[in-house]
């Protein structure tokens, strides 16, 4: 078992993950139309800050972002639209799915990270367990054309190039020296 910064680490599902996100694969299976994101209350503010950019790419020009979320019994989660996908996410000219804060957050030149929430930040990978304190993988990664089983040998050696900038991006360049240690000594 592998604990980091408090986090216990799912390695073996983690090293068999190659992850490389390409909004040109997605069709009518994405991520912005399987999973429910749950948003905590920072996030909200997060998202209104930047929505106001955010709205050009949808549809609508509502800018309340109450309107993108719904609640379910202990939080909010992104609203759907009818055909199941998120009302954040919109199909560019070229039949993309992309996600509007995504975007706004290229257009204004900065990262995703300060537009988007947590776990959408964080797909494929989720935080499990009552506290909220095991890092593993989705259910259901592999049906989706960003996501691939590695080989055991690739697996067990050094994470995906993909995936290792999936860890920095969400909890830091310190988290991923930890984890890489952990795997480069386990196998020697």
């Amino acid at each position: 078992m592998l604990i980091v910064k408090g986090y216990t680490v799912e390695i073996a599902k983690i090293l068999e993950l190659q992850h490389h996100c390409n909004p040109t694969l997605c069709g009518e299976r994405c991520c912005c139309g399987v999973f429910d994101g749950w948003i905590r209350p920072h996030e909200i503010d997060r998202m209104q800050q930047y929505l106001s950019e955010a709205v050009k790419y949808l549809p609508s020009t509502n800018n309340n972002v109450f309107d993108y979320l719904r609640w379910v019994g202990a939080g909010y989660v992104l609203r759907k639209d009818s055909s199941g996908m998120c009302r954040l996410a919109y199909q560019n000219d070229a039949g993309h799915f992309l996600c509007a804060l995504h975007s706004a957050a290229f257009d204004l030149g900065i990262s995703p990270k300060d537009t988007k929430p947590d776990g959408c930040l964080l797909w494929p990978f989720c935080l499990i367990g009552r506290d909220h304190k095991t890092l593993s993988v989705q259910n259901g990664i592999y049906e989706f054309p960003c996501n691939h089983r590695r080989s055991i040998r690739l697996a067990n050696n050094e994470l995906d190039a993909g995936t290792s900038g999936l860890i920095e991006e969400n909890f830091g360049e310190e988290f991923l020296e930890a984890v890489n240690r952990h795997i480069s000594e386990r196998s020697l």
